[in-house]
């Protein structure tokens, strides 16, 4: 019904993906059903190839469980399940470069520990190798496999590494117990807390992430709802009757935007004062007034400051010059009047030029514009 009502758009609108999830369920469903009136059919039309078919059916019963993906719609519904999903999700690159991390130190150390073993088994007697230690020696570093696989479960609680190391202490040395605690303590209190921290840190990215996807859209909605926003502008009377609404009010501050912040927000963003700016930059800029101000908004600050003072700087060092310009070289003579028609002229354009530029005239730009108007008419 959605797709009917939205046509090609359904494909494109907000929330795409999810439509595209539901789009492949649902045609899986119907291919599911027409397969099974099609076996339905040539199973009663056929009793010889009857037993194919019943194989054909069973396959599908188990194509059937595809219908529990469906379950992961409930993700679309509930904003927290969704948030760990989708940290569990961007952990996964994190998870790849841990377990190699974890399987490098295994392999490393699980070829000494088997080395080890080995020799020790090479130089003992026959009946040194019937005892028990030794025995349990080679049950947990007989090969590389069985080191590796010893030594993931002394740091995974898969077996307790007491047992692990006593065989190594009371028949090889007592050096090897300051060795294997150094493993296990790099692996527990080091590596492991740094591997904590890059998954806790991944997860609150990505619920960040997801904070702002959802504020985003959120006010994208109410703003589409107000109409007159079809071509991606905002005008100011629409935001104001939005603020004006009760309704509309609550909602934006239940987004944390207040009514004052939202029309002053709006003038600062209209910078010529038109009434109008894009919704896109309106949002943006709801998104920075949310939280604090962050280094990369600091860094910019301080920059468009920089490259501010350096324009006016030479601005005014144009100022100057037209001012020296401007003074008559000869009182008495024919050219005064000509160079002051030019001067004039020359200060008039670099008004208009540095007032293009959103620096404000100033009482001497203002008298500089008037005299070549002045100069120009007479």
């Amino acid at each position: 019904m959605r797709l009917v009502a939205y046509r090609l758009r359904f494909f494109c609108m907000t929330g795409w993906r999810w439509n595209w999830f539901d789009a492949v369920l649902v045609t899986m469903q119907v291919f599911e059903e027409i397969t099974m009136i099609v076996a339905r059919v040539s199973l009663t039309d056929s009793d010889t190839e009857g037993g194919g078919n019943l194989s054909f059916l069973r396959v599908l019963r188990i194509l059937r469980l595809v219908r529990v993906v469906r379950l992961a719609r409930v993700l679309r519904l509930v904003r927290q399940l969704r948030t760990l999903v989708t940290s569990i999700g961007a952990s996964l690159q994190s998870l790849a470069w841990t377990v190699m991390l974890i399987v490098f130190i295994i392999y490393v150390v699980g070829i000494y520990f088997t080395q080890l073993v080995t020799n020790e088994r090479i130089g003992a007697t026959a009946a040194e190798l019937d005892s028990q230690n030794m025995q349990m020696m080679a049950r947990y570093f007989g090969t590389l496999e069985r080191s590796c696989l010893s030594l993931f479960q002394s740091i995974s609680g898969g077996v307790s590494w007491e047992i692990i190391l006593s065989p190594l202490v009371e028949d090889v040395s007592w050096l090897v117990a300051p060795l294997f605690t150094l493993y296990i303590a790099f692996s527990l209190l080091a590596m492991m807390n740094v591997v904590t921290g890059v998954f806790v840190e991944s997860a609150l990215q990505s619920s960040a992430e997801d904070k702002e996807e959802f504020f985003a859209s959120q006010l994208l909605e109410l703003i589409m709802q107000h109409g007159e926003n079809d071509d991606g502008y905002l005008w100011a009377h629409v935001l104001e009757g939005m603020v004006a609404n009760p309704e509309t009010a609550q909602r934006l501050a239940a987004l944390d935007i207040k009514k004052a912040e939202a029309l002053n927000l709006f003038k600062l963003i209209d910078i010529e004062r038109t009434g109008v700016i894009s919704i896109t930059s309106f949002i943006q800029a709801c998104l920075r007034l949310r939280g604090a101000a962050r280094s990369i908004d600091v860094t910019t600050m301080m920059f468009e400051q920089k490259r501010f003072l350096k324009e006016w700087q030479a601005h005014a060092a144009r100022m100057e010059e037209l001012v020296v310009r401007l003074t008559p070289a000869d009182p008495a003579g024919s050219g005064a009047g000509s160079l002051t028609v030019a001067s004039a002229a020359s200060a008039g354009a670099l008004m208009r030029r540095g007032s293009s530029r959103g620096f404000p005239l100033n009482a001497q730009g203002r008298a500089l514009h008037s005299l070549e108007h002045f100069v120009g008419r007479s």
